[in-house]
């Protein structure tokens, strides 16, 4: 399986909805994504070009043009923010991040964690917290013992063990009311955090405001 990380604010708290877990198990973020953005099947130059990611002895030129620093791409942010904004800390996600530590550390969020566990027992599962669930390492050296053996399974799809733990999963979080405590925790943190990181954040705002504009601008002299 390939392994590449989806993110999606429908999954903060992990998989939910018990019928969409029985269809991709863990991996909803990625169906999700492949619904949203059709693959593109780039060529190796269209790539380069494009991304700047070069690999060994990967040309750093297409068709006569030198590649600019993290290509295309690299040259529209630069136009639109100044600066690449993958160098520059994002506060908004930092905090997003940052209230998720916070949270999984206070008391009532650990009980949810031993009550969901609880309920996972009895389905057949041991595993102590959703996210330990999730990646799933008993399941990974399963499938790779299955490869090894010659499995025809498609392992860029979700095993039939997958989901039937994440079905479990996301019965035992609607059975535990496991979601709504946990989010009435990360909704209380996050507030405290933006509280004390208000300048931050208005700066960031500022920051993608004047973006917005300079891409605008740049529309409209090409039109």
């Amino acid at each position: 399986m390939t392994l590449a990380l989806y993110a999606s604010d429908h999954f903060r708290y992990g998989v939910q909805d018990p019928l969409q877990a029985a269809r991709y198990g863990y991996q909803g973020a990625r169906a999700d994504y492949e619904r949203r953005y059709r693959e593109k099947n780039w060529t190796l130059s269209e790539y380069l070009a494009l991304t700047g990611e070069f690999v060994g002895e990967d040309p750093k030129s297409v068709h006569g043009h030198r590649i600019p620093k993290r290509g295309c791409l690299g040259e529209a942010d630069r136009a639109i923010y100044g600066t690449n904004p993958q160098d520059r800390k994002d506060p908004v996600l930092d905090l997003e991040t940052k209230s998720l530590q916070q949270g999984r550390r206070a008391p009532a969020w650990k009980q949810a964690d031993r009550t969901w566990s609880a309920c996972m027992r009895k389905a057949g599962f041991h595993y102590a917290t959703p996210g330990v669930a999730e990646l799933g390492e008993d399941r990974r050296r399963q499938e790779l013992k299955e490869r090894m053996n010659g499995s025809s399974h498609d392992h860029d799809e979700p095993s039939a063990l997958e989901k039937r733990t994440a079905t479990a999963d996301a019965r035992c979080k609607q059975q535990t009311g496991y979601v709504r405590t946990v989010h009435a925790i990360d909704v209380r943190i996050q507030n405290q955090l933006i509280a004390r990181h208000r300048a931050q954040l208005e700066a960031q705002r500022r920051w993608n405001e004047d973006a917005t504009r300079t891409a605008g601008e740049i529309l409209e002299n090409r039109a």
